[in-house]
C-alpha cells in the first residue's frame, strides 16, 4: 500500500506541468514523468532510511532453502537486524568475515552470525547452541513504483512538495538541455539536508 494518502501521481504531475509551463508539451509525456517521479520517490527513500527514519521499516519471515535464506521476494534497501525467536539477535558480519568464522567454528561455539551475499543471507550457529526458532528479517524496503496517474506515490504526504520541486528541477533540466538550475538544486539539497535534521541528525 502506497504510503501517500491524499495526493494523487496525476495531482502531483499536473503541478509540476502548470509550475515549468509543459502543459501542452507533448513529448514531455505522462509516462517519463511517472519513470521520474518514481527515481525520486526512491532517491527521497533511501536519504530516510540512512538517517534511519522508521518510514520504510518493515520485517518479514525467512524460510531456510538450500543451506540459505532466500530474498528474491524482498525488496530490500537495507538490513537492519535479524532475529532468532528462540536464541535472539544474530550479528551481522560481511561475507569474508563470515568465511573466517566459518573456519574457526571451534572458537564461536556460542555465537551466531549472518552475512548477506546478493540476495540470501547465510547463517552461522555455534554448536552449544539449540534448535533456531523463528528467523525474522528487519530491513528498510525499497518503494513501490507508481505505474498509473490514478496512483498515489509510495511516498509520505509530508514529502510530496519536495518530490514536486525535484521533479521541476529534472523538468527545468529537459527545457534547458541537460543544465541544471544551481539556485533551484541548493534549494533542494537545503531541504534534503533538512531530512536528516528533522531525525535528529542520525
Amino acid at each position: 500500500m502506497a504510503r501517500g494518502k491524499n495526493t494523487t501521481v496525476k495531482v502531483i504531475l499536473s503541478n509540476v506541468r502548470v509550475k515549468t509551463g509543459t502543459v501542452n508539451d507533448n513529448q514531455l509525456t505522462d509516462s517519463m514523468l511517472i519513470d521520474l517521479l518514481n527515481m525520486n520517490v526512491a532517491t527521497l527513500a533511501r536519504r530516510l532510511s540512512n538517517v534511519n527514519a522508521p518510514i520504510y521499516m518493515t520485517s518479514a519471515t525467512l524460510t531456510l532453502s538450500a543451506g540459505a535464506y532466500s530474498l528474491t521476494s524482498l525488496a530490500i534497501e537495507r538490513v537492519i537486524k535479524l532475529v532468532d525467536s528462540s536464541l535472539g539477535l544474530i550479528s551481522q558480519v560481511l561475507p569474508e568475515e563470515y568465511e573466517n568464522i566459518q573456519l574457526l567454528s571451534g572458537v564461536h561455539t556460542s555465537s551466531m552470525f549472518f552475512t548477506q551475499e546478493g540476495e540470501s543471507i547465510r547463517i552461522f550457529k555455534g554448536a552449544t547452541l539449540g534448535s533456531h526458532g523463528t528467523i525474522k528479517l528487519y530491513y528498510y524496503e525499497i518503494p513501490t513504483f507508481a505505474t498509473l496517474t490514478s496512483e498515489k506515490p509510495d511516498l509520505p504526504d509530508s514529502y510530496t512538495s519536495l518530490l514536486i520541486k525535484m521533479l521541476c528541477s529534472d523538468v527545468y533540466s529537459y527545457q534547458n538541455k541537460g543544465q541544471r538550475d544551481a539556485e533551484k538544486e541548493k534549494e533542494i539539497a537545503g531541504d534534503v539536508a533538512g531530512i536528516k535534521q528533522s531525525y535528529g541528525g542520525r
